[in-house]
């Protein structure tokens, strides 16, 4: 804000103020004004953030909205038709504008319906790794159809009762959706073209951190497996030895890669970024 005043832009500035999960520790969930969930699972409480925005002349103080649902895959389309430019049209667009809501209008329910995940790989997973939301209805599921949690967050937004076996119809409506986007919007992005020939991104395979500065932690079920580290156009970067779960990847230039275990000659893949 220093900043903005120094130029003499603040007045002229659209802010925003997010976040991009919920707060770890949850502190018994006093930190989520009681939402269950936190940081690394997708209950309401490692989803729902802060969204505070500052535009003066544009937008009036001290307003309140509990009702509208905002998403950062909306910020895209929603900026673009504020200041007037054209969306891309080489891929589609998982967000919808809600222009009119940030700048002080009455809710408008939204069109589409918003998806997440997170956490396939995570040993001590809390929460299912996919998640739908759409009015009023949020439900939760395992890629292989497991675990489904459904919950009507106007009647409980903290997520206490499990409503699933109540509401079959609407249960397997909003998981066929859950399952068709991860099957298909989610890894057509997750499994995007290397140099390396027939090269797919495999569940396998999990890494940690991700982004990463010096190190990179493997979490497999393999056994006897080897590792090697790619760039993205194809080329053999790094050969680890058997089992390797901590890989140093310090002298690596910062850009995308490819980290590969192979066991009986079949490669799985996953991409990370280095700092």
């Amino acid at each position: 804000m220093e900043g903005l005043k120094d130029m003499g832009i603040d007045d002229n500035t659209l802010i925003v103020f997010s976040s991009d999960n919920g707060p770890d520790p949850s502190f018994q969930n006093a930190r989520t004004a009681s939402m269950r969930g936190q940081k690394g699972n997708l209950y309401e409480g490692g989803i729902r953030l802060p969204f505070i925005v500052r535009w003066p002349n544009h937008i009036a103080p001290n307003q309140v909205n509990t009702e509208s649902v905002i998403c950062s895959v909306d910020l895209l389309p929603t900026f673009c038709k504020i200041v007037g430019a054209t969306l891309p049209t080489t891929f589609s667009i998982d967000g919808e504008d809600r222009s009119s809501i940030i700048l002080g209008g009455n809710n408008v329910e939204r069109t589409k319906p918003l998806f997440w995940e997170f956490g396939k790989m995570k040993a001590n997973r809390v929460s299912p790794h996919i998640a739908v939301r759409e009015g009023d209805w949020k439900l939760l599921v395992n890629a292989d159809g497991t675990k489904v949690e459904l919950y009507n967050l106007k009647t409980d937004l903290y997520e206490t009762t499990n409503v699933a076996s109540a509401n079959s119809t609407i249960s397997n409506n909003l998981k066929t959706k859950a399952l068709d986007w991860y099957k298909t919007a989610y890894r057509q992005y997750a499994d995007l073209g290397t140099g390396l020939k027939n090269t797919s991104i495999s569940e396998e395979i999990g890494i940690f951190p991700n982004p990463a500065q010096n190190h990179l932690q493997i979490q497999t079920s393999l056994q006897n497996y080897t590792t090697e580290i790619f760039s993205i156009d194809g080329k053999s970067l790094k050969l680890q030895g058997i089992n390797a779960t901590y890989v140093d990847i310090s002298k690596l230039q910062k850009g995308l890669y490819l980290i590969s275990i192979e066991k009986d000659g079949n490669k799985y893949f996953k991409k990370f970024i280095k700092e």
